[in-house]
């Protein structure tokens, strides 16, 4: 029996690591998007989003598998916060779409990424790190990433309202109040990524210890 929990457990984990690499690929298309201005990318990311989906959706499967052999202890809170890990990847998989879709709806305004570089690098790395943290369940190594800012308040009043003059300067007839929702959504999408990435390092920090991070 405890064979079959071991067995389930890593192949849960190569699911879950699985999908984060698919997750940093989604978000390098985006970065290279916003430095090379490569719109006809913004589809890919937009299919591949299906793609990322169907592999939560089956995660999800195998991780309510382990149910069946009533696990306990470690075992039980990993399989727990598994289920929840999953859900959480397919909405980020989402908030990168969304991002995207922005995008490619601001076309005709052109306006400067260089917020979406930034936050894409910020992504990616803390991708690479929550991967790691993943494989090791190391609490140390996921309390770093859970202390990590998430803030981005200042990056949304900035392009905000560069974003807005830009809108209000265009003599294009655009739908500028549609405009202005598709950014505001866009800069949430990535503040809600990087939450993503957090609350799923807490998880981890939680197999290992049992505790609740900050208590």
């Amino acid at each position: 029996m405890l064979t079959r929990i071991i067995e389930f457990e890593e192949r849960n984990k190569d699911n879950i690591k699985n999908i984060i690499n698919k997750l940093i690929k989604q978000y390098e298309i985006l970065n290279e998007i916003s430095l090379n201005k490569n719109y006809e990318k913004v589809s890919k990311i937009i299919a591949n989003h299906d793609l990322v989906k169907e592999n939560c959706d089956s995660a999800f499967e195998d991780t309510v598998q382990v149910f069946s052999f009533s696990p306990l202890g470690i075992d039980l809170r990993r399989n727990i916060s598994y289920t929840m890990i999953v859900k959480i990847l397919s909405t980020i998989s989402k908030n990168c779409k969304e991002t995207a879709k922005f995008i490619s709806n601001s076309y005709d305004l052109k306006p400067s990424l260089s917020w979406l570089n930034e936050f894409c690098e910020k992504i990616i790395k803390r991708f690479n790190d929550l991967e790691n943290v993943i494989t090791t369940e190391n609490p140390e190594w996921a309390s770093r990433l859970i202390k990590k800012d998430i803030s981005i308040n200042e990056l949304y009043k900035r392009e905000l309202k560069s974003f807005a003059q830009k809108i209000l300067s265009t003599k294009e007839k655009l739908n500028k109040d549609q405009l202005m929702q598709d950014v505001i959504l866009a800069i949430k999408s990535l503040e809600l990524t990087l939450a993503g990435i957090k609350e799923i390092s807490e998880m981890t920090f939680y197999i290992t210890t049992g505790k609740i991070f900050g208590d």
